[in-house]
């Protein structure tokens, strides 16, 4: 399956830009691990998330169909995603060792996600690729009658804190509501003490009692 759009070239101060229909979404078949793996190393914000381990590995496990997606350029590769189709409940059966009725729970309350994604291998059409996987997974998600789902993106890509508004704002294009988190960033550069002091009084306590039991 794959969706694309006619060519259209921007012009913006003297220079073409690349839109988001020069853009054309592949879906594999059969991936080819080495090449996805492979792909995948080359960039620091590559995620296990984003894998073929990790897409095997839920497959398998928790009965999910994950999808395989790659965006071209014209012939090169210039970002790909992995996405899971599944249910809301996944984790909770894994859990009580029920995940035998997931085929029963995908047909009634089809769901999907993805995490860390997608991985673009072009700076040039960051914003672009996203805007064309992630409409391609809304389109899916039409198609098979999902009650919902969700996305997070890469968010410790290089560049994403500086991109971060640009990027929820082609979400909430494609169809996506956004729901903030607050992601707690530590500075690991401190100097130990510092480190310790910043912990809560009850956590500084825990440290100290299992070094005593140590």
């Amino acid at each position: 399956m794959s969706m694309t759009c006619d060519s259209e070239l921007r012009e913006q101060q003297g220079h073409a830009t690349v839109s988001a229909c020069d853009i054309r979404v592949q879906r594999l078949g059969q991936v080819q691990a080495l090449e996805w793996n492979g792909r995948l190393c080359q960039r620091a914000d590559g995620s296990w998330r984003q894998s073929t381990y990790y897409g095997e590995y839920k497959r398998e496990y928790y009965h999910e169909e994950p999808v395989y997606l790659l965006a071209w350029h014209g012939d090169r590769v210039v970002g790909q995603l992995l996405a899971c189709f599944t249910h809301p409940y996944g984790w909770s059966l894994n859990r009580r060792n029920a995940s035998f009725i997931s085929p029963v729970c995908d047909r009634l309350a089809p769901w999907f996600y993805c995490y860390d994604g997608p991985v673009v291998f072009d700076d040039d059409v960051y914003l672009e690729v996203h805007a064309v996987l992630y409409g391609w997974m809304l389109e899916e998600a039409g198609r098979r009658g999902c009650i919902g789902g969700s996305v997070t993106p890469s968010f410790y890509a290089s560049g994403y804190s500086a991109r971060r508004g640009a990027i929820q704002e082609e979400m909430v294009a494609c169809g996506f509501a956004r729901h903030d988190k607050a992601t707690l960033v530590v500075d690991l550069t401190l100097d130990l003490e510092t480190l310790f002091g910043n912990l809560k009084k009850e956590a500084r306590n825990k440290v100290r009692r299992a070094q005593k039991q140590a």
